[in-house]
């Protein structure tokens, strides 16, 4: 049985987890461009290999309060995007980053299966409210990165879902007890939900509360792994090798 208060333990593919409806071979990067070529997301672009998000629209951003921004979005099609990513390529940019988080669509959305368990059951709009049932709180997104690619400390609203597809990924979890402790900005503030320390250099002197907080559970994905974690966890997430995943998010 999960539970639903802490990250679950990681579900193996080799038990049936597997989410891929078209094979292995349909999800490396090459024959995800090939498939879905002309495929347009949302592309995280940072200058090195950390991808703090920033709501760059935010009033304060927009005024200059965080100069420069740590983050930003550009749209990008699969094909803009492998280019892009590529050492050396005469299409990369020198010193930029990125970090595809997509919104997946139809096409991609009928070679997997999110129906299945570990997934929970969705319900109706009518049942989940009459009975407490499930339902998808945002569109299952395509997460591809570099090697090296890190997602600084920061929680979520929704119960989230993480399925490796490819390669490997790190991942550190501070239950929700500790997140005082972990300095996080305001719910107004550009950056709202990441924490201002960083875990893997801490400045005690500015986040002396940090030295109170438990080691953290650390979970390593495969691809066929598919991790469950709840609402208002902290997690740092490093990306190991070359990668990719998908979440979904649920209500309840």
């Amino acid at each position: 049985r999960v539970d639903y208060g802490s990250p679950a333990g990681v579900v193996d593919g080799k038990e049936g987890s597997d989410i891929r409806r078209s094979g292995d071979e349909a999800w490396t990067l090459n024959s995800l461009v090939k498939r879905h070529r002309d495929f347009k997301g949302r592309v995280r672009a940072a200058a090195g290999m950390q991808f703090l998000f920033c709501d760059e629209w935010h009033p304060q951003a927009v005024r200059g309060a965080l100069d420069p921004l740590p983050s930003c979005t550009v749209t990008m099609t699969l094909a803009q995007f492998a280019w892009h990513i590529q050492e050396g390529s005469e299409y990369s940019v020198a010193g930029i980053r990125f970090y595809m988080q997509a919104k997946l669509n139809s096409s991609m959305l009928a070679d997997i299966d999110l129906t299945q368990p570990p997934f929970p059951p969705v319900t109706t709009r009518e049942q989940a409210e009459d009975e407490g049932g499930w339902q998808v709180s945002q569109t299952p997104r395509l997460w591809i990165s570099p090697q090296g690619g890190v997602s600084p400390l920061h929680y979520d609203r929704s119960w989230s879902y993480i399925a490796q597809v490819r390669g490997i990924k790190r991942l550190l979890f501070y239950p929700p007890s500790a997140n005082p402790n972990l300095y996080p900005y305001p719910d107004d503030h550009p950056l709202a939900r990441r924490a201002q320390v960083d875990i893997r250099a801490p400045n005690l002197k500015l986040y002396p509360l940090f030295e109170k907080v438990p080691p953290p559970i650390q979970v390593l994905l495969s691809p066929g792994d598919v991790l469950y974690l709840p609402p208002y966890w902290m997690h740092h997430t490093e990306n190991i090798s070359f990668s990719i995943s998908i979440t979904c998010r649920f209500k309840n």
